[in-house]
């Protein structure tokens, strides 16, 4: 192979993934909201927002497609997995625990697995922290914001 055909050798980048991933969840958005009726502008129906937000999330992720595509010196590689599996399950683990335990206890748990997304030695931080987010958490939403959250089980 030549040296230009190398050079023109387009290689698949981050931002051709990502630009496929947000067409991709804006297909499903417009599949599911495909049935409800849109309406118009003035006389907005149930699928008004829906349809528009996924017709905008395909048009911008070709945008970030096709920008994807110009770049060669960026190759693609998997991030690690285990940043990934807490930060998609800590949300969730969250919406699980915060009926059946409360605001306190659920904050202690899921900001110490949240610990575990990092590489870094455990230290005082790692059990101040909790703590503190979770009297944070108290304060505001419960004292400032006067949410009805139950604060322990």
């Amino acid at each position: 192979m030549s040296q230009q055909a190398a050079s023109r050798k387009i290689s698949l980048s981050w931002d051709v993934l990502a630009g496929a991933l947000v067409m991709g969840i804006g297909a499903a958005f417009l599949y599911f909201g495909w049935n409800l009726r849109a309406g118009s502008l003035g006389r907005m129906g149930p699928g008004y927002l829906p349809l528009s937000v996924s017709m905008i999330m395909m048009a911008l992720g070709a945008v970030i497609a096709l920008q994807g595509f110009g770049k060669t010196n960026e190759s693609v590689h998997w991030p690690a997995l285990r940043p990934f599996v807490v930060v998609v399950m800590s949300p969730i683990l969250f919406a699980l625990l915060i009926g059946r335990l409360g605001l306190v206890l659920t904050i202690l748990v899921v900001a110490s697995l949240g610990r575990l997304a990092q590489r870094q030695p455990f230290g005082i931080e790692a059990v101040l922290m909790p703590a503190l987010l979770a009297i944070f958490c108290v304060i505001v939403f419960t004292y400032l914001l006067g949410l009805p959250i139950p604060l322990w089980p």
